[in-house]
């Protein structure tokens, strides 16, 4: 019989709902009992913690081996996400880890309990734009949603000033952003820091989903599953306006990279990515009561 879960995340529904109910329906798929209740542990249960950033270990210490952190932040210097205190319940925690880049650190920055979960599709997690009959106009050339930096502003008033109707949003509710998608030709995606090498999935999920054509800011070391990067326009950051200008006029190219950008994502689930590592966290969780 599988150890009833407990699912919880500390950050705002409004953005990251969509990733946390992908991992429910996943842990669900999986034949797991799992509930769900926002910002609250369950200590009669095995507790996924998500989004917990703004959490200090204080708050997490009591629950023991009975605890997984879900890290979907990027860590790196100058990051939102890495602080002393974040970087404590790292370290005092099994981890699942979304990023190899990440991962690939943990030993430098001494997080020892750790497995690589990548994030993945799960139906019924992001829903897309509803369907139209006629088909909703495209009358914004370049979409783009997330926390507004100077480095994302100067890519995006470059593309203003070469003559492009631009919409970028810092939040925006699911049903805004579906009926952006629908009117948007691009949906672009560039990093908030010069030194990430993490292609930030979430993001690019959406448009995935939606079957929008993705213009990313990418380089030959960054991270994006290799599989992903045929389904995406992935140009370094210098390149992106004028590129975007070009995908502008070829509305075919655009078509057959989402398309191809949609199946590439929906072939493999979030529930696959979880499997092996929560068969492997239970195994350390025996060994830990055993001892």
């Amino acid at each position: 019989m599988k150890h009833p879960l407990h699912l919880t995340s500390a950050g705002d529904p409004q953005f990251i709902g969509e990733i946390v109910e992908g991992f429910r329906l996943g842990l669900l798929e999986l034949g797991y009992d799992v509930n769900w209740q926002q910002a609250q542990v369950d200590a009669r249960r095995v507790n996924i913690v998500m989004f917990a950033a703004g959490l200090t270990w204080n708050q997490l210490a009591h629950l023991g081996p009975d605890c997984i952190v879900v890290n979907i932040e990027q860590l790196v210097e100058g990051g939102n996400a890495f602080t002393p205190a974040y970087l404590e319940i790292l370290r005092n925690s099994y981890v699942w880890e979304y990023s190899a880049l990440n991962f690939r650190r943990y030993a430098e920055l001494g997080i020892a309990r750790a497995d690589l979960v990548p994030y993945g599709y799960q139906a019924g997690a992001i829903l897309p734009p509803p369907a139209s009959d006629p088909p909703v106009a495209e009358d914004i050339d370049v979409l783009f949603f997330g926390s507004l930096n100077d480095r994302r502003m100067r890519l995006l008033e470059a593309l203003r000033a070469r003559g492009m109707t631009v919409v970028a949003h810092h939040s925006i509710p699911v049903a805004e952003r579906a009926a952006l998608l629908a009117r948007s030709r691009l949906l672009l995606n560039v990093s908030f820091l010069d030194a990430t090498r993490t292609v930030e999935i979430p993001r690019l999920a959406v448009g995935f989903v939606a079957k929008k054509p993705i213009l990313t800011e990418i380089y030959d070391d960054s991270e994006l599953r290799t599989e992903l990067r045929e389904g995406v326009f992935g140009e370094p950051y210098e390149r992106l306006a004028d590129t975007a200008e070009r995908l502008l006029s070829a509305p075919e190219e655009r078509l057959e990279r989402a398309e191809l950008g949609h199946r590439l994502f929906t072939a493999t689930s979030q529930a696959m990515f979880i499997q092996p590592a929560i068969e492997r966290f239970f195994t350390w969780r025996s060994q830990q009561a055993g001892g």
